[in-house]
C-alpha cells in the first residue's frame, strides 16, 4: 500500500516497492506533453490516473518502449504537485 509524506514541496507519495527510499514524483513526457509519476529510486513509472498501490505501475525501460520515447524526452516538474488520497496522481500541471 502507499504511504504519503510531507516534504520541502509538499505531499507526496512513497514508492510501494522502495518505502522510504523513493518519493513518486512527477514528471512530463515533453514530446507527448502525457504526466506521469517516477520513482526517484526504482524509476517505476506510473500513468497520470493510476493508483500508486503495490503491483501497479511500469519499469521505465518498458514504459519508454511502449510509448516509443527515449529517457531525455522525460521533464521532472519543479513542484511535486499533489496526490489524491487514494494515491492518485491528480493535477501534475502546476
Amino acid at each position: 500500500m502507499y504511504r504519503h509524506q510531507t516534504g520541502k514541496w509538499g505531499a507526496f507519495t512513497l514508492c510501494p516497492y522502495c518505502g522510504e527510499y523513493g518519493r513518486v514524483l512527477p514528471a512530463r513526457i515533453k514530446s507527448t506533453g502525457e504526466h506521469i509519476g517516477i520513482c526517484e529510486e526504482c524509476d517505476t513509472i506510473w500513468a497520470e490516473g493510476e493508483p500508486i498501490i503495490d503491483g501497479s505501475g511500469q519499469g521505465s525501460a518498458a514504459f519508454a518502449e511502449s510509448r516509443g520515447v527515449l529517457w531525455g524526452d522525460l521533464e521532472y516538474l519543479g513542484n511535486p504537485g499533489e496526490l489524491g488520497e487514494d494515491g492518485v496522481i491528480c493535477d501534475l500541471s502546476n
